[in-house]
């Protein structure tokens, strides 16, 4: 989202902040200096709209984010995809959802199944 470092701070509780990217082309600014949460997680960006959009990240925009620590990885992660991913860049966290839906709103359980599978092997 486009919150400033003080709304996200102002609580005064645990949070972490989402950057999305809309290319690999995309800058990727020093995020300690804007934010001073523990965790960042990078999502892709489509069409205008943040996050869900079930489209992947640039693989060389996630090797350039996992050389900078602990990485929370979103952005089209399916069961399909998501071993893959998993072995390469070792998320600490990973976040799925839109392409692992039936339709808008409702999980498939299936797929549910095979994305879970994937992580244990």
């Amino acid at each position: 989202g486009s919150e400033t470092r003080e709304l996200c701070e102002s609580p005064g509780v645990p949070w972490y902040k989402a950057f999305c990217f809309p290319s690999a082309d995309a800058a990727i600014p020093d995020f300690s200096s804007l934010y001073s949460c523990p965790r960042f997680l990078f999502d892709s960006s489509a069409g205008g709209k943040e996050g869900g959009t079930g489209v992947t990240l640039a693989p060389y925009l996630v090797e350039k984010l996992s050389e900078r620590g602990a990485l929370w990885l979103a952005g089209g992660l399916s069961d399909e995809n998501i071993a893959a991913a998993a072995e390469r860049w070792r998320p600490e966290l990973v976040d799925a959802s839109s392409r692992l839906e039936k339709h808008p709103g409702k999980k498939d359980m299936q797929k549910m199944k095979r994305f879970f599978a994937s992580l244990g092997r």
